[in-house]
């Protein structure tokens, strides 16, 4: 198990901590059958054998539950949440695989697949202090993420994360070119800095037109930029793909996919946790709300 200690804590006007339940605690990797040694030996030679040891793990049955092999984003959300989508048979598009009393496994549109986990003292204030800022530049830290969706699917896509995991949506950037919608995902504070956000909602397109195996594609952080290049050469000598070359967001990030298709980058973030951007607003109703540009 990988402890993660950060160093501040945002807090509210009266001091207290804002009670913010629900937010990417992690990523796992679901290995295919027989190949979970060679990813652990991948990502360890990344980030380290711990990580792999926390984050590589199969799941018993899970070809009998109709899992692909990719990322597992670990959601955390309120009990009571936690409880009605246990039991909920008319949330559209989403399908209860496997029922624990701690932890459902789920599928949604376009088969992303992820965790349920209820929110406990120990993790529910994690998102305030991920992924920016003040967050330890630990290697291998989940800082950013992308959801990858089929074009003109965008809106649905975040609809369906404010109705299971209670996030709220910003407006939709129109990308140039005709490429679709970009939608930021934040936490369910209402606030719009840097700090409350979760990942962003894309045409696969953009990013991945290779169509890796999952839908989620995580952002790991590393030390500075110059690990950015170190590990972009590090991957490729172990067989990774190229999908983007170190290139400047907010940063230096790189986006791979390794060789099992699995796609993920590598972010150093520079961006200011307290800052909030002009195109940042949050939308009343994603499924009716007008674009931004950019």
């Amino acid at each position: 198990k990988i402890e993660i200690r950060f160093t501040h804590t945002h807090t509210t006007s009266d001091g207290m901590l804002p009670a913010i339940a629900s937010h990417i605690r992690r990523a796992h990797i679901l290995p295919a059958p027989g190949a979970v040694d060679k990813v652990a030996g991948f990502y360890s030679a990344l980030f380290s054998r711990e990580w792999a040891e926390a984050c590589v793990a199969e799941l018993e049955g899970a070809g009998e539950l109709g899992m692909r092999a990719g990322w597992v984003p670990e959601v955390t959300v309120r009990r009571e949440l936690f409880l009605g989508v246990q039991k909920s048979e008319r949330i559209r598009k989403l399908e209860v695989l496997k029922a624990g009393p701690s932890r459902l496994w789920c599928r949604g549109p376009q088969g992303i697949q992820f965790t349920l986990t209820v929110a406990d003292e120990e993790n529910c204030h994690a998102e305030e202090c991920a992924p920016f800022g003040e967050q330890p530049r630990s290697r291998g830290v989940l800082n950013w993420a992308d959801i990858a969706v089929d074009k003109d699917t965008e809106r649905e896509m975040a609809h369906f994360t404010e109705v299971v995991f209670e996030w709220r949506v910003a407006r939709p950037i129109a990308l140039p070119g005709n490429k679709g919608l970009y939608i930021t995902a934040l936490n369910s504070s209402g606030e719009v800095e840097n700090r409350h956000k979760l990942c962003g909602i894309v045409p696969h397109e953009v990013l991945t037109p290779s169509r890796p195996t999952s839908n989620f594609i995580p952002m790991f952080a590393v030390e500075n930029e110059e690990t950015v290049k170190e590990l972009f050469v590090v991957a490729q000598a172990h067989e990774a793909k190229v999908l983007m070359p170190p290139a400047a967001a907010d940063g230096r990030i790189t986006l791979l996919e390794d060789p099992w298709k699995g796609a993920f980058g590598l972010y150093c973030r520079t961006d200011d946790w307290n800052t909030a951007k002009e195109a940042t607003v949050l939308s009343n109703d994603i499924r009716t709300e007008e674009t931004c540009t950019m």
